[in-house]
Protein backbone atom coordinates (compact mmCIF):
# COMPACT_ATOMS: atom_id res chain seq x y z
CA UNK A 1 0.00 0.00 0.00
CA UNK A 2 3.02 2.18 1.14
CA UNK A 3 4.36 2.06 -2.35
CA UNK A 4 0.99 2.74 -3.95
CA UNK A 5 0.59 5.82 -1.93
CA UNK A 6 4.15 6.60 -3.35
CA UNK A 7 2.93 6.33 -6.83
CA UNK A 8 0.10 8.27 -6.20
CA UNK A 9 1.71 11.02 -4.85
CA UNK A 10 4.08 11.21 -7.78
CA UNK A 11 1.09 11.24 -10.15
CA UNK A 12 -0.37 13.97 -8.75
CA UNK A 13 2.41 15.98 -8.20
CA UNK A 14 3.21 15.68 -11.58
CA UNK A 15 -0.92 16.29 -12.67
CA UNK A 16 -0.37 19.77 -10.56
CA UNK A 17 3.07 20.99 -12.14
CA UNK A 18 1.30 19.92 -15.61
CA UNK A 19 -1.93 21.41 -15.30
CA UNK A 20 -1.08 24.72 -13.22
CA UNK A 21 -2.87 26.97 -15.88
CA UNK A 22 -6.34 24.92 -15.29
CA UNK A 23 -5.79 24.12 -11.30
CA UNK A 24 -5.14 27.68 -10.94
CA UNK A 25 -8.31 29.00 -12.68
CA UNK A 26 -10.35 26.39 -10.68
CA UNK A 27 -9.16 27.90 -7.42
CA UNK A 28 -9.43 31.21 -8.66
CA UNK A 29 -12.88 31.12 -8.70
CA UNK A 30 -12.67 29.07 -5.56
CA UNK A 31 -11.25 32.57 -3.74
CA UNK A 32 -7.70 31.72 -4.25
CA UNK A 33 -7.69 35.30 -5.90
CA UNK A 34 -7.99 36.45 -2.46
CA UNK A 35 -4.21 35.09 -1.56
CA UNK A 36 -1.36 37.33 -2.22
CA UNK A 37 -0.52 37.86 -5.79
CA UNK A 38 2.74 38.21 -7.30
CA UNK A 39 5.52 34.79 -5.98
CA UNK A 40 2.67 32.81 -4.34
CA UNK A 41 1.51 31.58 -8.09
CA UNK A 42 5.08 30.29 -8.40
CA UNK A 43 5.52 29.31 -4.95
CA UNK A 44 2.38 27.43 -4.80
CA UNK A 45 3.13 25.91 -8.62
CA UNK A 46 6.30 24.45 -7.24
CA UNK A 47 5.37 23.70 -3.81
CA UNK A 48 3.02 21.29 -3.87
CA UNK A 49 4.22 18.79 -6.86
CA UNK A 50 7.92 19.23 -5.06
CA UNK A 51 6.06 18.27 -1.98
CA UNK A 52 4.04 15.07 -3.23
CA UNK A 53 7.24 14.20 -5.07
CA UNK A 54 8.76 14.28 -1.90
CA UNK A 55 6.38 12.11 -0.17
CA UNK A 56 6.84 9.61 -3.07
CA UNK A 57 10.18 9.25 -2.13
CA UNK A 58 9.72 8.72 1.55
CA UNK A 59 6.97 6.49 1.24
CA UNK A 60 9.38 4.24 -1.40
CA UNK A 61 12.30 4.77 0.70
CA UNK A 62 10.37 3.22 3.76
CA UNK A 63 9.57 0.05 2.16
CA UNK A 64 12.49 -1.03 1.34
CA UNK A 65 13.79 -2.96 -1.71
CA UNK A 66 10.81 -3.49 -4.13
CA UNK A 67 9.29 -7.39 -3.81
CA UNK A 68 9.87 -8.96 -7.69
CA UNK A 69 7.87 -11.28 -7.13
CA UNK A 70 4.68 -9.54 -6.50
CA UNK A 71 5.13 -7.88 -10.00
CA UNK A 72 6.97 -10.83 -11.96
CA UNK A 73 4.20 -13.02 -11.55
CA UNK A 74 1.61 -10.54 -13.14
CA UNK A 75 0.12 -10.42 -16.67
CA UNK A 76 -2.98 -9.53 -18.19
CA UNK A 77 -2.74 -12.46 -20.37
CA UNK A 78 -2.25 -14.68 -16.78
CA UNK A 79 -4.62 -13.62 -14.68
CA UNK A 80 -5.18 -16.24 -11.95
CA UNK A 81 -2.41 -17.64 -13.11
CA UNK A 82 1.54 -18.36 -11.52
CA UNK A 83 4.67 -19.06 -13.91
CA UNK A 84 5.52 -22.01 -12.94
CA UNK A 85 9.55 -21.77 -11.84
CA UNK A 86 8.05 -18.59 -9.60
CA UNK A 87 5.59 -21.76 -8.24
CA UNK A 88 8.05 -23.78 -7.19
CA UNK A 89 9.81 -21.18 -5.52
CA UNK A 90 6.87 -20.25 -3.71
CA UNK A 91 6.24 -24.02 -2.72
CA UNK A 92 10.42 -24.29 -2.16
CA UNK A 93 10.19 -21.28 0.26
CA UNK A 94 7.34 -22.38 2.11
CA UNK A 95 9.22 -25.60 2.65
CA UNK A 96 11.97 -23.60 3.84
CA UNK A 97 10.02 -21.68 6.28
CA UNK A 98 8.35 -24.69 8.04
CA UNK A 99 11.79 -26.50 8.34
CA UNK A 100 11.02 -29.50 6.38
CA UNK A 101 13.21 -29.16 3.54
CA UNK A 102 15.89 -31.68 4.45
CA UNK A 103 12.90 -34.12 3.59
CA UNK A 104 11.64 -32.84 0.25
CA UNK A 105 15.73 -32.52 -1.47
CA UNK A 106 19.03 -32.65 -0.08
CA UNK A 107 20.54 -30.00 1.22
CA UNK A 108 23.65 -30.35 -1.13
CA UNK A 109 21.68 -30.05 -4.36
CA UNK A 110 22.07 -27.47 -6.36
CA UNK A 111 19.48 -24.37 -6.96
CA UNK A 112 18.55 -25.86 -10.03
CA UNK A 113 18.47 -28.95 -9.03
CA UNK A 114 15.96 -28.11 -6.26
CA UNK A 115 13.93 -25.87 -8.51
CA UNK A 116 13.10 -28.23 -10.62
CA UNK A 117 12.41 -30.57 -7.97
CA UNK A 118 9.40 -28.32 -6.38
CA UNK A 119 8.36 -28.15 -10.45
CA UNK A 120 7.81 -31.76 -10.69
CA UNK A 121 6.29 -31.36 -7.06
CA UNK A 122 3.57 -29.48 -8.81
CA UNK A 123 3.32 -31.36 -11.78
CA UNK A 124 2.38 -34.58 -10.02
CA UNK A 125 -0.60 -32.76 -8.50
CA UNK A 126 -3.55 -34.93 -10.22
CA UNK A 127 -6.50 -32.17 -9.31
CA UNK A 128 -4.51 -29.09 -10.53
CA UNK A 129 -4.88 -28.00 -14.41
CA UNK A 130 -2.45 -26.40 -16.06
CA UNK A 131 -1.67 -23.63 -19.01
CA UNK A 132 0.94 -23.91 -21.88
CA UNK A 133 1.68 -21.94 -25.12
CA UNK A 134 2.67 -24.72 -27.47
CA UNK A 135 4.61 -22.65 -30.43
CA UNK A 136 4.18 -21.89 -33.28
CA UNK A 137 0.75 -20.37 -31.19
CA UNK A 138 1.26 -17.51 -28.81
CA UNK A 139 -2.50 -18.67 -27.12
CA UNK A 140 -2.43 -20.43 -23.55
CA UNK A 141 -4.35 -23.30 -23.59
CA UNK A 142 -4.90 -26.13 -20.94
CA UNK A 143 -2.22 -28.70 -21.05
CA UNK A 144 -3.76 -32.20 -21.81
CA UNK A 145 -3.21 -34.21 -18.17
CA UNK A 146 -2.45 -37.13 -20.16
CA UNK A 147 0.37 -35.15 -22.03
CA UNK A 148 1.23 -33.36 -18.49
CA UNK A 149 1.72 -36.75 -16.63
CA UNK A 150 3.21 -38.42 -19.39
CA UNK A 151 6.65 -37.74 -20.97
CA UNK A 152 6.43 -33.82 -20.62
CA UNK A 153 9.61 -32.61 -17.92
CA UNK A 154 10.45 -29.22 -16.56
CA UNK A 155 13.20 -27.41 -18.12
CA UNK A 156 15.77 -25.88 -15.28
CA UNK A 157 16.04 -22.72 -13.95
CA UNK A 158 14.07 -19.63 -14.33
CA UNK A 159 12.04 -20.26 -17.04
CA UNK A 160 8.74 -21.97 -17.22
CA UNK A 161 8.95 -24.11 -20.09
CA UNK A 162 8.38 -28.12 -20.29
CA UNK A 163 10.12 -30.30 -23.31
CA UNK A 164 9.34 -33.76 -23.96
CA UNK A 165 11.77 -36.13 -22.13
CA UNK A 166 12.01 -38.59 -25.21
CA UNK A 167 13.02 -36.07 -27.55
CA UNK A 168 16.35 -35.13 -25.12
CA UNK A 169 16.96 -32.50 -22.70
CA UNK A 170 18.49 -29.99 -25.37
CA UNK A 171 15.20 -30.50 -27.51
CA UNK A 172 13.43 -27.29 -28.05
CA UNK A 173 10.40 -26.82 -25.57
CA UNK A 174 6.72 -28.64 -26.50
CA UNK A 175 5.41 -26.08 -23.80
CA UNK A 176 6.41 -22.52 -22.75
CA UNK A 177 4.97 -20.07 -20.46
CA UNK A 178 3.79 -22.69 -18.22
CA UNK A 179 1.21 -21.83 -15.55
CA UNK A 180 -0.29 -22.90 -12.65
CA UNK A 181 -3.71 -21.49 -11.14
CA UNK A 182 -3.52 -19.22 -7.72
CA UNK A 183 -5.51 -21.49 -6.25
CA UNK A 184 -4.23 -24.53 -7.47
CA UNK A 185 -1.01 -23.60 -6.13
CA UNK A 186 -2.26 -22.44 -2.70
CA UNK A 187 -4.04 -26.20 -2.22
CA UNK A 188 -0.73 -28.18 -3.20
CA UNK A 189 1.07 -25.94 -0.93
CA UNK A 190 -1.04 -26.58 2.00
CA UNK A 191 -0.81 -30.02 0.57
CA UNK A 192 2.57 -31.21 0.96
CA UNK A 193 3.56 -29.04 3.24
CA UNK A 194 0.58 -30.84 6.35
CA UNK A 195 2.79 -33.99 4.93
CA UNK A 196 6.46 -33.24 5.41
CA UNK A 197 5.11 -31.11 8.62
CA UNK A 198 3.94 -35.05 9.98
CA UNK A 199 6.78 -36.55 8.75
CA UNK A 200 9.30 -34.17 10.25
CA UNK A 201 7.28 -34.91 13.25
CA UNK A 202 7.08 -38.95 12.86
CA UNK A 203 11.27 -38.81 12.53
CA UNK A 204 11.62 -36.20 15.49
CA UNK A 205 9.93 -39.11 17.73
CA UNK A 206 12.53 -41.86 17.10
Amino acid sequence: MARIGGLLSFLFGAIWYYRWEAIRAFLYEKGFHLMPSGASDTFWQWAIPLGFAGLGLYLFFKTGKLDLSAIEDWSPSWLGQVPLHIAARRVYEAAEKAGVLDLTVPPTSSAEVKLTHFKMLLMVDSEAKFFGVKPPSTKSMPIPIDELHGQLYPVSGEVSSLINVADGEHSDPLFINVTVPRNALRRITRKYLTEYTAEARRYSRR
